[in-house]
């Protein structure tokens, strides 16, 4: 039997006495206690005799089992002498496991008396017996040697000294279809060793229980070494059943607000062997589909293809209440196992719509009255909007969500998927009496907090002052004021010169350089008017161009104002332009005419204009700025119309754009206004200065409600209006 060497046996001596009759001697075999080792430990037998008398050495046998033992050697003991002084004959028969040993001391030293070890014989251990064996030691052939040489056989008292050996226990495991792995993986076990078996079936098997001398199903199986064990493992055949997977055991879809629609998300069905349809069913609060975006239901069959079923399932969860919702959307075909998809989600109650404005007060100061500030502007945006954001501004102010055109006194923001997104909201304020003026823009849309911006500003009439001629000397106290307001400008005289009277529209209306008045409800343009001693007089202006905004077209559109003026002592009057746009011209009798390119869209210039006699000179400085958006005005040609007209537009009823055509028989400033049917400006088209012909204006009314509103024109002294109905 082969054996592992890195075994542990125990070796037990147990101590037997051979006695031989010398006078009471007798001899034995020893050993101290256990020995533990392995396969290939060493151990030692002792041989010693006690009480001998006039003794000089002996001869016996001891009979080993080979069948686990070798002989290693023997070796004389010290009590019998130092090997120089003996003669020592040990010889051994491995095969019948006979170790022969004679002793004795040489004659010329004498023979000795009394106890002790005469001879130590060594084994190795070669194989282990797999259980516990006895090996005896057996002594024979004992004879004591007398000094004379002579041999005397001593009896054998008894027969009990034997050696056991503690052996190992094999495991033996066999298995078809499948494999066994030991833990720990040895051919042979000490008694009381733990065991752990664990059978892996083949593909397509199953592991059914043990056999032998292990039962059940256990597995793994851990078995108790207490002798040879042979088990076996058994496998069978896994039967083909109908079979139901799904790809994913849970699906979250954390928080939808209740009475909404969340996203979709999906998992695979896969079956096979399947002799019945695969029925799938959703639970309350959720939907399956087998398309994206269609066909949402609580209940799918599946019908399988040669017993095969492998299909996606789109889920999407609709709460209806503020709660947790966890259940199992159930997909089952008869004879498989169910299999389910836990679902869960939490109907919560949808975010509130919001709207926010950026800033909270607009502050326009003093404004001309009858004229529009210079647009102001906030940022309004609004998220989970369930209806639109509607903006109303004020009396005296007007709104728009461009820059330079489209003013009026609401708007309606439509949201995009419950959401505005950050939009600018131009305010411009529009005086029509020297008064102060504030209120609210609101916006608002339905279940949300309605946003104020404050506006306010004060609406005056102007005051400007200037001299006569401009270098005789200088004035204080314009602005614009309300009526009633106490107001005093001044004139101081340069040197060399003299002030002589303030005069309004060449009238004179003071002498008093300090001169004081309450404002009326109108504008004053004052000059005051100096001499230089010599009778000369400045040209005055009798016309002037007025602050003023004009469009810059798609198109090449001239822009010409004509000033007029007049010397008192009926000199010539030269002009001049001083500054103003690149391209723009002045002729000597005053005719100021400018074509702007697009390049020049939201500038702001300084026009500065001269008059003169030769001698004294009389300027004005006048603000011209153009509109950052480019109008899309078509100019027809160059044929100058006989008569002023509006053109009913076309379409009529429109959505939402249509044209207005109207035409000019003389340069003019020209006012294209759109009011709703409460006469109340909602939006301002045309604001500017035009020469002769014929346009057109595309309106766009995709920030106006259905309705009916009215376009007005007024140029020069011809006036008209049309109806527009408005359709969406």
């Amino acid at each position: 039997m082969k054996r592992i060497l890195k075994k542990v046996l125990l070796i037990l001596l147990l101590l037997g006495e051979f006695s031989y009759s010398q006078s009471g001697a007798s001899m034995q075999v020893k050993c101290d206690g256990s020995i533990d080792g392995t396969i290939g430990s060493e151990f030692t037998i002792s041989i010693d005799v006690n009480n001998v008398t006039n003794f000089l050495g002996a001869s016996f046998n001891l009979t080993y089992n080979s069948t686990y033992l070798d002989y290693v050697t023997a070796t004389a003991g010290s009590w019998i002498g130092n090997s120089s002084d003996l003669i020592f004959f040990p010889a051994a028969d491995e095969v019948t496991g006979i170790v022969s040993v004679g002793i004795t001391r040489k004659g010329t030293i004498g023979a000795i008396n009394g106890t002790g070890n005469i001879v130590s014989i060594k084994f190795r251990v070669t194989s282990l017996p797999g259980q516990t064996t006895t090996l005896p030691f057996t002594l024979s052939a004992v004879n004591a040697i007398d000094p004379n040489g002579g041999s005397i056989p001593l009896a054998q008292i008894n027969d009990s000294t034997q050696l056991i050996i503690q052996g190992d226990y094999i495991l033996t495991i066999t298995s078809a279809n499948g494999t066994v792995t030991k833990n720990p993986d040895q051919v042979s076990y000490t008694s009381g060793s733990a065991v752990i078996l664990t059978a892996t079936p083949n593909q397509g098997y199953m592991f059914s229980g043990w056999g032998g001398d292990a039962n059940g199903t256990i597995n793994p199986l851990t078995v108790t070494m207490d002798g040879n064990k042979n088990i076996i493992a058994n496998f069978t055949i896994i039967p083909i059943l109908p079979t139901i997977n799904v790809s994913n055991a849970l699906i979250n879809f954390g928080e939808v607000s209740i009475n909404t629609i969340s996203a979709e998300k999906s998992y695979n069905v896969t079956g096979i062997n399947l002799a019945a349809t695969v029925v799938i069913s959703a639970p309350n609060g959720f939907q399956i589909s087998r398309s994206s975006n269609q066909g949402f239901t609580t209940s799918l069959i599946l019908a399988p293809n040669a017993g095969v079923v492998n299909e996606t399932i789109f889920v999407r969860f609709l709460p209806n209440e503020t709660k947790n919702y966890n259940a199992s959307i159930e997909n089952i075909s008869t004879g498989a196992t169910a299999q389910n998809v836990e679902v869960r989600g939490t109907g919560i109650l949808p975010p509130r719509p919001t709207v926010n404005v950026n800033n909270t007060s607009l502050i326009f100061g003093d404004v001309l009255v009858n004229t529009n500030s210079s647009p102001k502007s906030y940022i309004l945006s609004g998220s989970n909007l369930s209806s639109n954001i509607t903006i109303e501004a004020p009396s005296s102010f007007q709104i728009s969500n461009n820059e330079t055109f489209g003013f009026g006194s609401s708007i309606t923001l439509n949201p995009t998927n419950g959401t505005v997104s950050n939009t600018l909201i131009w305010v411009r304020f529009s005086p029509a009496a020297a008064q102060s003026y504030s209120g609210n823009v609101i916006n608002t849309s339905s279940g949300a907090i309605t946003k104020n911006v404050s506006v306010s500003g004060t609406g005056g009439n102007k005051v400007t002052t200037s001299s006569n001629p401009d270098n005789g000397g200088t004035t204080s106290g314009g602005g614009i004021y309300n009526t009633g307001k106490n107001i005093a400008v001044k004139a101081t005289s340069n040197k060399g010169f003299k002030f002589i009277n303030w005069t309004e529209n060449a009238f004179p209306v003071s002498t008093d350089s300090s001169y004081q008045f309450t404002m009326p409800n109108n504008s004053r343009a004052l000059v005051a008017n100096f001499s230089d001693g010599k009778g000369n007089r400045s040209p005055i202006f009798l016309k002037s161009m007025p602050d003023t905004t004009i469009y810059v077209h798609n198109v090449q559109v001239l822009f010409k104002y004509e000033y007029k003026a007049v010397d008192p002592d009926g000199d010539v009057v030269n002009f001049k332009l001083d500054s103003g746009p690149d391209g723009a011209t002045l002729s000597n009798i005053g005719l100021f005419t400018w074509i702007p390119k697009t390049t020049q869209a939201g500038m702001q210039y300084l026009l500065k204009i001269s008059i003169s006699d030769g001698t004294l000179t009389q300027t004005i400085i006048t603000t011209i700025k153009t509109f950052s958006t480019i109008v899309g005005i078509e100019e027809y040609g160059f044929i100058f119309p006989s008569k002023f007209d509006l053109k009913q537009n076309y379409p009529n009823p429109f959505n939402p754009m249509t044209k207005i055509n109207y035409q000019l028989a003389r340069d003019g400033l020209v006012t294209l206004i759109i009011y709703d049917l409460l006469g109340r400006e909602v939006v301002e088209l045309i604001n500017e200065f035009k020469t002769a012909g014929y346009y057109k204006v595309d309106f766009d009314a995709s920030i106006l409600s259905s309705g009916v509103y009215i376009c007005s024109i007024k140029a020069n002294d011809f006036s008209k209006s049309i109806k527009l109905i408005l359709t969406k």
